[in-house]
């Protein structure tokens, strides 16, 4: 059924009509200067894309009410006196997969009278293996009003099942200046037996069995087929994420002023990892990073010394996060083994 609404505060209803023929597609037919306007939401780039109304609110408290539209992701626009206009920023920024769970709500968070948007992105399920982005996790999406857009304020995973996912949240953590968020993943990271390891086989070994397990479960193949052997498990992983969160933690406690604790946890670095072929590249990025910060008492001569390393030693920013662990995956540049500069 078409919905009647005034959309535009002119006192004149406009008509909202989807269409379901072809592709669902929402039209908006609204008398502006004694002739209809038809507007329906397009993005070039998703021409074919399904398109409809989802709800209409008024989000931003301007008394204008806000159309959001279903494109594939979410897509807000309102009237601004001459046209519906985005006011999602930048346009087409809240993701949405075909696939999986995505609760979308709106409540007050901040109780400044506007409203926050608050996407939950759930399980993709098995195709997101399929497609090579495993491992996944779900997160919370929060968007808020600036005064002219809504944008993503804040970006929120569920706990880390590996263990370099602990090291990411810290690094994340890390650089938004949570330093106590940071402390606790780098020593998640080091001393927790609760996370899982990862690895490149690990992943092929993954994709390789959710293409088993579909194929299986589709009949397009005998039941009684071999799935794919399961990797060995890398042990390596372990030494040389938690050596770099040792090499982490101390840089933590330089930049908060705590020289005394950054020097008892360089030295636990040394001893534990020196003599390990997995671990002494970061104890050895570690060290250049405590010579130059000792001579100078500049962090930025610190971490100039680390990325000097690193950008030298690149192979040791692949553990961190590189192509296998993921599209939800940081990709490690030198620059982010200090970001104290």
């Amino acid at each position: 059924m078409p919905i009647v609404k005034d959309l535009t505060r002119d006192s004149i209803d406009e008509i909202i009509y989807t269409d379901l023929a072809v592709f669902p597609a929402t039209h908006i037919f609204s008398c502006q200067k004694g002739a209809f306007l038809d507007f329906v939401p397009v993005d070039p780039a998703l021409d074919a894309w399904p398109i409809y109304l989802t709800d209409i609110l008024d989000l931003n408290a301007n008394g204008m009410p806000e159309l959001l539209f279903d494109k594939g992701f979410l897509g807000i626009y309102e009237w601004n006196g001459q046209e519906f206009k985005e006011i999602s920023s930048p346009p087409n920024s809240f993701i949405k997969y075909i696939v999986g769970e995505l609760d979308i709500s709106y409540r007050d968070i901040d109780r400044n009278s506007t409203t926050e948007i608050i996407i939950e992105r759930g399980d993709p399920g098995p195709l997101w293996a399929v497609i090579g982005e495993t491992p996944w996790r779900s997160y919370t999406l929060i968007y808020t009003w600036n005064g002219q857009y809504f944008v993503q304020s804040s970006k929120e995973f569920d706990p880390p099942e590996y263990r370099f996912q602990a090291v990411q949240d810290a690094d994340a953590y890390t650089r938004k200046k949570k330093f106590d968020n940071a402390l606790f993943w780098y020593q998640e990271a080091i001393f927790s037996d609760e996370f899982d390891w990862w690895s490149a086989e690990k992943k092929d070994y993954t994709v390789a069995y959710e293409f088993y397990s579909r194929d299986v479960l589709s009949n397009s193949v005998d039941p009684s087929v071999t799935p794919p052997p399961s990797p060995e498990i890398d042990t390596t992983e372990y030494l040389r994420l938690a050596a770099y969160a040792y090499y982490r933690i101390m840089l933590l406690h330089i930049v908060q002023g705590y020289e005394a604790d950054a020097g008892t946890v360089y030295n636990t670095l040394q001893q534990k990892f020196r003599d390990d072929p997995y671990g002494r590249p970061y104890v050895e990025m570690a060290t250049g990073f405590w010579d130059a910060y000792q001579s100078s008492h500049k962090m930025y001569e610190g971490c100039a010394a680390a990325i000097q390393y690193a950008s030298e030693h690149s192979e040791i920013l692949t553990p961190l996060g590189s192509d296998y662990h993921g599209l939800q995956s940081h990709v490690y540049m030198p620059a982010d083994v200090c970001p104290f500069r």
